[in-house]
Parts: structure tokens; C-alpha cells; sequence
């Protein structure tokens, strides 16, 4: 079985362009996949703990469409295996600044829950920096939260979401 996947790109630290280019790259060799469409860079102020408000550089972040006969499962595994090899602390704290960082956003519209994964993923409508790019490439998508373009109209003027 062929799946159609959304990927989630972002990073804050090192050269973040390059970086997202590259792991799509790896991430499309290792999960024999193709690439659909592909957002341009969006960046957006980090998501910063509470506990541990300290400023962090701005993310680049953009939003892939890809075609792949792994199980998402796989596709996870993988995405931390390449998140490690390009300088991703796995024992960091939550929302630190980071050299990669790769979200499985849906696959094929499926509901999906294990121990390791959710789909889709639960931030996507509180986040414009995966909104805004995924609008770019596939404007009228919808999800189990809604159609994307309502969901950003509902995060417009919220603050801390602004990409540019």
C-alpha cells in the first residue's frame, strides 16, 4: 500500500534551510519515498517551555508531501534515526532549540494512535508555522480538526504564532 504523508520540517540552529533540504533528502532515500510538493521556508519565533522561557533563535520550517509504502510507524523511526544523525540531542528538554526536528503530520486522513505516535499529529491546528506551509501546497486540505484554512483563520491573530 501506497500512503500519501505530510511532514513537518523545522529547525533552529546550525544553516536550518540546508538542514530541511537534507533531511527530506534522507528521509524520502530511507522511506523509499517521493516527493509531491514541497513548501517554500516559513520562519517563526521558537515555541518556548514555561518552565524555560530563555530566547532561542527563530525556526525555519516548511511542509513536505511525500508518497511512501512504509507504515507510518516505520516512518517515525526513521525521522528520529535522521533527527540523531544530523545533531538532535534525543535526551534534550522538551522544545529546545534544535538542529532538526521532523513531525509526521497525517497519513492519509487516518486516525491513528500508539504509545510512540498520534496522526494526526494534535498541534497542527494551533500551529501557523505547519498551517501557513502547508496551505502553500495543498489549499484546500482538510484534516479531522477541520479544513486547514479555517484553522489559520482561527490562529491569525494570535500571538507567537506570526511566520514570515
Amino acid at each position: 500500500m501506497i500512503h500519501r504523508l505530510a511532514l513537518g520540517l523545522g529547525a533552529n540552529l546550525g544553516d536550518p534551510p540546508a538542514q530541511l533540504t537534507l533531511a527530506l533528502q534522507s528521509f524520502c532515500s530511507l522511506a523509499e519515498a517521493k516527493v509531491e510538493s514541497v513548501s517554500r521556508f516559513y520562519y517563526s519565533p521558537a515555541m518556548l517551555p514555561r518552565d524555560n522561557p530563555a530566547p532561542q533563535p527563530d525556526y525555519c520550517n516548511r511542509v513536505a508531501i511525500i508518497t511512501t509504502p512504509k507504515h507510518p510507524e516505520t516512518l517515525l523511526a526513521l525521522s528520529k534515526r535522521i533527527e540523531v544523525r544530523m545533531g538532535r540531542n534525543p535526551d534534550a528538554p522538551r522544545w529546545s532549540a534544535r538542529p532538526l526536528d521532523i513531525d509526521l503530520l497525517d497519513c492519509d486522513g487516518w486516525e491513528y494512535a500508539s504509545n510512540r505516535l498520534v496522526l494526526p499529529h494534535p498541534g497542527i491546528a494551533s500551529r501557523r508555522f505547519v498551517l501557513e506551509p502547508w496551505i502553500e501546497i495543498e489549499p484546500e486540505r482538510n484534516v479531522i480538526f477541520g479544513p486547514l484554512k479555517k484553522l489559520l483563520a482561527e490562529l491569525i491573530n494570535s500571538p507567537g504564532n506570526q511566520c514570515v
